[in-house]
């Protein structure tokens, strides 16, 4: 039962701007252990991660052939890579600190968890949501953003500072790409086309400070069986919260999602308390 709780919350919040890796630190506490395996949850990120490229396939295909193609597609291609790279230039610093936190520290760790909650919180509630009907608010999953240097630089270092847990990725993002002048569209899109890289690349590293766990695990059915039925239920869940979350975007109700986070920021400030 623990396995499947795990595999439903980070189907659920991955894409959610609340903060997925906040949320499963904090399903660890309840539970009273340190949760699932590192590979394990890997796993369910990749699940994640495959979620957002069969959602925006159209998009992902043309702008990878962009890079070949004079005009707007290059240009995204380009800009796009450069808020990868503004992303890495936040994200390595801070996922080497975290790394050096002993983990028995875990007051330390809930209280960090519960400030970026209430953060997060107030991100989300401050950015900015403009008029209902403003343009580009129903742009289809094949049309690129119009991504500008700006907007690329501003979103992509928002998206590395997410790397904090209790800051949600998507909301970061969705709030850099709306002040950058984004509109709700467009900001929805370009978050969730820069999430699986990164989504990647952290599953990645988890696996790789476990190896070689990954082999032992594969290495009989019996084990590795459970592990992929967790990964497709996130898959199919994170798809449904993807399509979802997307149209509560572009409808403007972002800050909806904040009382939630401020809640759970002020209760696991009370745990790391008492």
């Amino acid at each position: 039962m623990p396995a499947l709780l795990f595999a439903v919350v980070q189907g659920v919040t991955e894409f959610l701007p609340v903060s997925s890796s906040g949320h499963l630190v904090l399903l660890a506490l309840i539970l009273g252990g340190d949760g699932e395996p590192l590979f394990v949850v890997s796993a369910l990120h990749v699940a994640t991660a495959l979620a957002a490229v069969i959602y925006y396939r159209r998009a992902y295909r043309q702008a990878v052939w962009g890079l070949w193609q004079p005009g707007p597609r290059r240009r995204f291609a380009l800009r796009y890579l450069a808020a990868q790279a503004s992303t890495a230039a936040i994200a390595l610093p801070l996922v080497w600190a975290l790394t050096q936190t002993p983990a028995e520290q875990w007051r330390l760790s809930a209280g960090l968890l519960g400030g970026m909650m209430l953060l997060n919180a107030v991100i989300l509630l401050t950015a900015p949501r403009g008029a209902a009907a403003a343009a580009g608010e129903t742009l289809p999953h094949d049309t690129l953003p119009q991504l500008t240097w700006r907007s690329a630089a501003w979103v992509g270092l928002a998206q590395g500072a997410a790397t904090l847990p209790g800051l949600s990725r998507s909301g970061l993002t969705v709030a850099a790409g709306r002040h950058a002048g984004l509109s709700r569209g467009e900001a929805a899109s370009l978050s969730f086309l820069l999430a699986p890289p990164v989504i990647l690349a952290t599953a990645v590293f988890w696996s790789a400070q476990v190896w070689p766990e990954p082999l032992a695990l594969f290495a009989s059915w019996r084990a590795a069986g459970p592990m992929l039925g967790m990964a497709v239920i996130t898959f199919l869940i994170a798809l449904a919260a993807l399509h979802w979350v997307v149209s509560w975007v572009r409808a403007g109700r972002l800050w909806w999602f904040a009382p939630w986070s401020a809640v759970l920021g002020i209760a696991t400030l009370a745990t790391a308390a008492f």
